[in-house]
């Protein structure tokens, strides 16, 4: 069974590169753009998310919050289309399973979405 790997409000160019390069046969992709990810939040038990990558940044900072009220043990990877050190860093402060940045390569997005999936069935 694949696990479902939800992208809420990502820009679309930036959830497109990412769901290119993400394993068809260990993931199932869910996409969320992010005009209309606060309509969606209300229905995340029904998606049932392995995993939900949602931007990475202060602006992003509410959206997690309102996940983490209905989804307490939500497992969040941050995602950045220009990644840097301090958002990174803010980012895991704030409870991120992971973070990571375009340019997305393949084995280190299997290795994210493998690491903030373990043992979730």
């Amino acid at each position: 069974m694949s696990q479902r790997v939800l992208l809420l409000g990502l820009e679309e160019e930036t959830a497109s590169q990412l769901a290119d390069v993400v394993s068809a046969d260990k993931f199932e992709i869910v996409t969320i753009p992010g005009a209309a990810a606060a309509q969606y939040l209300d229905k995340l038990d029904s998606i049932r998310p392995s995993v939900i990558c949602v931007p990475a940044g202060a602006a992003a900072t509410p959206l997690v919050h309102a996940i983490r009220s209905r989804l307490a043990l939500a497992r969040i990877v941050r995602v950045s289309s220009h990644p840097n050190q301090e958002e990174w860093h803010a980012t895991m402060q704030e409870g991120a399973s992971d973070y990571f940045g375009a340019p997305f390569l393949k084995g280190q997005v299997d290795w994210v979405l493998d690491g903030a999936t373990a043992g979730h069935s």
